[in-house]
Order: C-alpha cells, then structure tokens, then sequence
C-alpha cells in the first residue's frame, strides 16, 4: 500500500491515531521536484518587546527603554542565531549539500500607530511574529534551549528576557522533524525506484534534498511508523496572493505517482 498525502497534520495524526500504516507515504508539498528525504523542526513564535511609553524631558538624565529599537537588537541577533545554525550543518545528513538549510522567516512586526492626529510618542510595546527552524534531531526542550544559551552571549539582550522585558509566546504547535533513513534496504529501494520512474516517464533525474518547512512528515516517521518523503511540484509565492505551482511539473508528477502505485500496487 502506498499513500500519497496532503494537508494538515491534525487529519494525518487521525490516521495514525487510527492504526493505518503503509509501506511508504508522500508528502505532496512543492519540493520543485526535489525528493526530500529529511524535514527541519520549526516553530512560530509571537515575541513582545516591552517598553517605555512617553519622551522622556530632554536634561532629565532619564534613560528609557524604546519596544522599536530593542526589537531591532532582538532580529540581530535572531539573524546572528540562523547564520550560528548553518554553521552546523555538517552534522545533520543531507543538510550538508545545502547553502543555507536554517532559513528563519520573519512574518510580522507591528508597534504604535501612524496617522496625522497621533503625537510623537514611543509605544510600550513591540508585537514580531517569527518562524524559527532547526535540524530534524532537535526535538522541542533542546529546540528551546539552544536558543536562549545562545542569546546568552549577548547580555545586552538577555537582560531584557530576565526581567520580563522580552517574551516568547508558544501559542503555536512546535512541528517535529522528522528522517527518513536511506540505510534500510527498502527505503532505498522505494528513493530507486521514484528515481527510475522520473527517468522512464518524465525524462528527467530527481536529486535527493531536505524540506525547509514545516509538514506532516512527523506524524508519519514519527507515530505512524510509516517511512515518509516529500515530493511534489515547483512554484512561487507561496502563503501569499496569486499562490502556484508549475502545472508542467504537476503533469510530471502524476506518471511518476502513478508509476508507483503500480510497481507496489500491481
């Protein structure tokens, strides 16, 4: 039996939690037809920055602390923890081939208001939502604490998370990573043949790499004790308008699916 999957994890954690196995599962999100045999961890943080709201009298030798520019301190040295990750990826597999495997996205930001009625003021508070990564070994204690032990080199920064100042707010899943281990006989066989069948049906020779995002991999490799990859088409602005794939590569993909199927089907 072979599965090919796409959607949320809480319908594949239903799955599991049902006792349906397979000998493989896909994973169908745009991979541009990279066959990803490993998947990073990630979480979305919400962090607030906290700080003093009101100018302070000039000659009063009062220092105040602006939400704005801690935050701006803050995505250095986020950005300075991504570049400190990368430099670790000699020791996670595949990720090896990869340029930049730990890519974080930094999706929102929001502090005060803008508008021609609104004084100049500073706002007691900075709101940044962040998508955060590491390797699929880093399960969700260690993800936490290589951050923080990190952010402790720089204690310009770290005082602010001592005192309260700066939060993290998990108020979303963490998404495991997960592995799927081309030493076992079969599993390798399974990688041939996808291989085989972009070479005799699609003309063209799929490579093996990693996912840099989050899936339903860990629900399968995980919990489902199902061996997982992900596979699916190119395309462009993902999570934003006008949204796509390549349908040349959606066409690919279904002789190559179907070329599956019927080796383990038929």
């Amino acid at each position: 039996m072979l599965w090919i999957e796409f959607g949320g994890a809480n319908g594949s954690i239903a799955c599991v939690k049902k006792g349906y196995k397979a000998d493989f599962a896909i994973i169908a999100e745009p991979t541009s037809m990279d066959i990803c045999i490993s998947n990073v961890s990630s979480k979305v943080v919400n962090i607030k920055i906290s700080g003093d709201t009101g100018l302070k009298y000039l000659g009063s030798g009062i220092e105040s602390t602006n939400s704005i520019l801690l935050a701006k301190k803050l995505i250095d040295v986020l950005e300075d923890y991504e570049n400190y990750l990368n430099s670790l990826k000699d020791k996670f597999g595949i990720f090896n081939k990869l340029y930049k495997p730990i890519r974080f996205l930094f999706s929102d930001i929001k502090a005060g208001e803008i508008g021609l009625d609104k004084i100049v003021t500073t706002p007691s508070e900075c709101l940044l939502r962040v998508y955060l990564m590491n390797y699929p070994e880093i399960d969700k204690e260690e993800f936490n604490n290589m951050m923080f032990s990190f952010m402790k080199r720089y204690p310009d920064i770290y005082k602010y998370i001592e005192n309260g100042s700066i939060t993290f707010n998990d108020e979303y899943r963490f998404i495991e990573g997960g592995i799927f281990d081309i030493d076992i006989e079969r599993n390798k066989e399974f990688i041939s043949k996808i291989v085989r069948n972009g070479i005799e049906l699609t003309d063209q020779k799929l490579k093996t790499s990693a996912m840099l995002g989050g899936t339903d991999f860990f629900a399968f490799s995980n919990y489902g004790n199902t061996p997982v990859i992900v596979l699916g088409p190119g395309g462009g602005n993902c999570h934003a308008a006008n949204e796509y794939v390549n349908l040349d590569d959606l066409l690919q993909l279904s002789k190559i699916y179907g070329g599956l199927i019927y080796d383990y089907c038929c």
